[in-house]
Formats: C-alpha cells, structure tokens, sequence
C-alpha cells in the first residue's frame, strides 16, 4: 500500500485551558464537532511533549507511564498505560461515555456509521483527576484525502 496524503485539520491543545472552550481543570479537549465516517484520521503529539499526573514524582509522553508503574482499575482505559494520550468518540466535554480509545503519541483510526459524534482529547487517569495533569501537549490532527 502507497502512503496516503495528509491534509492537517488543526493543532488541538490537550488538555485545553482555553476561556472560550473550556475552563482551567477541564477533563476533554474538544478534537472536531464530528468525525468522518469511513475516513482515516491521524493523531500524533508534538515530539518532546510531556505532562505529569497528579500525585505521580516523574512527567511522562503521550505514551503514558511506563508498563511497570501500578496502574490503578479505576482509571479510564484500565488495559492502556497510565498519563497516555486517550480519545473519544460521541458524549459530551462532561461525561466519559462514547467510544473510548488510547491515541498515545501516533494513532490512525476510522469510524464506521455507528460511532460517529464529536471527537475529544484527554489524558487516561482515574476520572476525578484527569483535570488535574500538569502541563499540554499539543496535537495534529489530520484527515487522509
């Protein structure tokens, strides 16, 4: 398969501490109003981007803490690492429900009919912290055309 040509959509600041979308401690960064059925999508950070979850000593990338560190059942995604880039699909800026999924630092996904909604960003923690990570990321999102 040939690569596929990207069309970049926009930088979204994860997580977003913007008046106007959000306000400081806010859980879900807004990614897009919808996403594109049968299209592929790309997520990737910015390389050397790092935050720190709250109570953690060390910060750590969009792929999360290391494997090794306890990572508590509770947390959003239990299977996926601690601190690691998650997304969603559908709900609301003040619910975890929808189509949850880890991004880490890269991350091509496609939807089907099923699943389509609003595209969100966060971080994968017990939920009553995931407000409080230290530090952004920023990530590009793109489309294959």
């Amino acid at each position: 398969m040939s690569d596929l040509l990207w069309r970049k959509l926009k930088t979204i600041k994860v997580p977003e501490f913007s008046k106007t979308n959000q306000a400081p401690g806010a859980v879900w960064s807004i990614g897009l109003d919808s996403v594109t059925p049968k299209r592929l999508h790309r997520l990737s950070a910015k390389a050397g981007a790092k935050w720190k979850l709250k109570d953690r000593p060390d910060d750590c990338s969009a792929d999360g803490y290391p494997r090794d560190i306890v990572r508590p059942t509770s947390s959003l995604i239990p299977d996926a690492p601690l601190g690691c880039l998650v997304g969603k699909i559908g709900g609301s800026t003040a619910d975890n429900t929808g189509t949850l999924f880890a991004v880490g630092r890269y991350c091509v996904f496609q939807i089907d009919e099923t699943k389509t909604g609003p595209l969100f960003l966060g971080v994968n923690d017990v939920p009553e912290f995931m407000g409080e990570v230290d530090g952004q990321m920023d990530v590009e999102l793109e489309v294959a055309l």
